[in-house]
């Protein structure tokens, strides 16, 4: 004969695997300022100046014209994103994953985006004075036009990035990878490309070249 076992430890084992099912749940999305932080959030003109974003998921996120001076962005993902004419002045964007997101026009100012992923990205006409991109990859990223006056470059990998009418004076390049990027019509100093690595496929087409 059979034994069954006892309803108590039935009733204990559902209890359990419910818990068990309930702490495996994601947590809630936060919500700051009427932006649901998650991926594909609409967050247009949103306000998150100084907001604590680090590592959060925001790829395929519209940002648009957002507000996210100062804001903690660390670790983050964005990739995806569509960043035009937000403002980024003095965000920490260290480490952050911005692949193939749209940052044209974006006030990037003092930002922090050492060991950023900005490969693929659209930084047209973007203002990056003074923004530290040591050791950022920005492999086939399109900055045409953009502003890196003083920028920290150091290390930067830039192959194949189009720096088309950008404006590099005062930017450290020491050691960045600019193999195969356009920098036709850009301000560069021969100083600073003799710091950095080119080779033959480095265009400098009209390129103002100051001495």
């Amino acid at each position: 004969m059979k034994m069954q076992p006892p309803k108590r430890a039935a009733v204990l084992i559902l209890l359990c695997g419910g818990a068990a099912l309930a702490a495996a749940k994601p947590p809630a999305a936060q919500t700051i300022a009427g932006c649901r932080i998650e991926p594909g959030a609409l967050c247009v003109d949103a306000r998150l100046g100084s907001a604590r974003l680090g590592g959060v998921r925001l790829d395929y996120a519209n940002l648009m014209r957002a507000d996210l001076q100062n804001a903690d962005l660390k670790g983050a993902s964005l990739v995806d994103a569509n960043l035009k004419d937000a403002s980024l002045r003095s965000a920490n964007l260290r480490d952050a994953q911005l692949r193939n997101a749209d940052l044209t026009r974006a006030d990037l100012r003092r930002s922090s985006l050492r060991r950023a992923n900005l490969d693929d990205a659209n930084l047209l006409n973007a203002d990056l004075r003074d923004a530290d991109l040591s050791q950022a990859s920005l492999r086939n990223a399109r900055l045409q036009g953009a502003e890196l006056s003083r920028a920290n470059l150091r290390g930067a990998d830039m192959a194949r990035a189009d720096l088309t009418a950008s404006n590099l004076i005062g930017a450290d390049l020491a050691g960045a990878d600019l193999r195969g990027a356009n920098l036709s019509e850009a301000r560069v100093s021969a100083d600073q490309l003799g710091q950095a690595r080119t080779d033959s496929s480095t265009r400098l087409d009209d390129a103002t070249i100051v001495r």
